[in-house]
């Protein structure tokens, strides 16, 4: 029997800019593919964004050397504008069932004339890789590494 594997872990990180401007490099489509697609040992293929309540948005990216290639899959389920994002996603390799299903939350807090974004993931990881969520979390605090990017890179937006 296959194992499932429940995890949540929370990821902080403190932007030095408004919330307005955090929200906006987490919805603008095209600040959203920069941070989000666009990385170094990735392949962009498909990118669907459709950033509103109720919507599904559709990623496929190619993986390292061997450019496997990955579905993930969002619902989005509720935006409060310079405030929160939840969504619920679904991630797997292409023609093969989902390898997890996680709800995740962004929570933008005003620290100063900063923000700190408090993320939170739920994971339901559905094999057999005890340290899978480990590796979630990891490849979160990089993802919102290159957000801290796409902000300090790209002020002149919102």
């Amino acid at each position: 029997m296959t194992a499932t594997i429940h995890a949540t872990f929370v990821v902080e990180r403190a932007y030095d800019a408004s919330p307005e401007r955090v929200f906006f490099a987490l919805s603008d489509p095209d600040a959203r593919r920069r941070w989000f697609m666009d990385a170094e040992g990735f392949t962009s293929i498909t990118y669907e964004p459709d950033f509103r309540v109720g919507a599904r948005e559709f990623f496929q990216f190619g993986v390292g050397p061997m450019n496997r290639e990955m579905t993930n899959v969002h619902h989005i389920h509720d935006i409060i504008p310079n405030e929160r994002i939840v969504l619920s996603y679904a991630m797997g390799w292409v023609g093969e069932p989902p390898f997890s299903a996680s709800l995740a939350t962004f929570e933008l807090i005003p620290e100063g004339p900063g923000t700190r974004l408090r993320f939170t993931e739920q994971g339901a990881y559905l094999n057999d890789e005890a340290d899978h969520a480990l590796m979630r979390e990891h490849g979160w605090k990089q993802i919102l590494e290159r957000l801290a990017s796409e902000i300090a890179g790209h002020p002149q937006a919102a």
